[in-house]
């Protein structure tokens, strides 16, 4: 298993999600992740209903309001391990710009906001994403990656989502298990990460694709504060803050030209024990994908996830 490929490329992935899914909000990330959060809560439910599933898998159709679950704003703070007042001002932001409704059992993102022109359009960004994952995956030969379609235009752009969603959300969990519960650090850190090594998946030679491939320090291209505020889309202060909490930490490490994350860390045993849970994870978003149609079709029969 190439799970220190996997590591880079799933790192880039939801980066990438992020970046795209935060563009509606004028690049509010944490708005972004609260709404993916409601959407998650409401629909993701479905695609363990094959039926239900394949029918509302597809760009032109959504599930009707009536079938989604709303949920609670103490909630969503539990569950992205965002502080409950910032969720509470984000979620009623989102209310009064007519992104989700509120009811007695909690918010919910309606047809009208799925149906828009917007949403569409960032669901086929969502597709293109994962085409391209599918061939970076495949070409660093990862076991169970397969050449992606050569045309997005008639996948389940629907489906797709809720399945990124998914998998978003519990890398994302992953992620700040690793610190304290805190999002934002941790996709700061995430976001080092990828500064430092994402350069490596595009060199005509492969290097450093399995988990004992450690890259050393010396090949990690730095990156500063203020380029991470410009990558994230996160304010100049908050990532100045997040990324003194990773130098307190001991995670990353300033050098000449800005910050690393050093190989001491990443061969910590708790890091090593993420990125083999994040193969387990990627694993499973193939399988879900596979069920919902992508990268091909699949017997009716056979679109179901087992445990969903």
């Amino acid at each position: 298993m190439r799970r220190r490929a996997i590591v880079r490329l799933t790192t880039r992935f939801i980066l990438d999600y992020i970046a795209i899914l935060s563009q509606m909000f004028d690049h509010d990330i944490v708005k972004g992740l609260v709404y993916l959060a409601i959407c998650d809560a409401n629909i993701g439910y479905i695609d363990g209903q094959a039926d239900f599933s394949e029918y509302y898998g597809r760009l032109e159709r959504t599930a009707p309001d009536e079938m989604r679950r709303p949920i609670r704003p103490h909630k969503l703070a539990m569950s992205l391990g965002i502080p409950r007042e910032t969720v509470r001002r984000k979620v009623t932001a989102l209310i009064k710009a007519g992104w989700v409704v509120e009811t007695d059992q909690g918010v919910y993102v309606p047809t009208e906001v799925l149906t828009s022109d917007q949403v569409k359009a960032t669901l086929i960004q969502n597709s293109r994403l994962l085409v391209e994952l599918y061939a970076r995956l495949a070409k660093a030969a990862v076991p169970g990656a397969v050449a992606p379609p050569a045309t997005i235009d008639d996948l389940p752009h629907r489906a797709m989502a809720r399945v990124a969603a998914g998998y978003c959300l519990r890398s994302l969990e992953e992620m700040r298990g690793l610190f304290e519960g805190d999002l934002l650090t941790g996709f700061v850190y995430l976001s080092v990460v990828d500064a430092n090594t994402s350069y490596l998946d595009d060199l005509p030679v492969r290097a450093y694709m399995n988990l004992e491939d450690h890259v050393p320090d010396e090949a990690r291209r730095p990156v500063s504060a203020l380029a991470l505020a410009a990558r994230t889309g996160l304010p100049r202060e908050t990532v100045r803050r997040h990324v003194r909490k990773l130098e307190a930490l001991g995670v990353v490490r300033s050098v000449h030209g800005g910050l690393i994350a050093h190989q001491e860390h990443l061969r910590s045993e708790t890091v090593m024990a993420a990125a083999a849970r994040n193969a387990g994870n990627l694993r499973l978003l193939i399988q879900e994908l596979q069920a919902v149609g992508f990268p091909h079709p699949v017997p009716h029969a056979q679109a179901r996830v087992a445990g969903r």
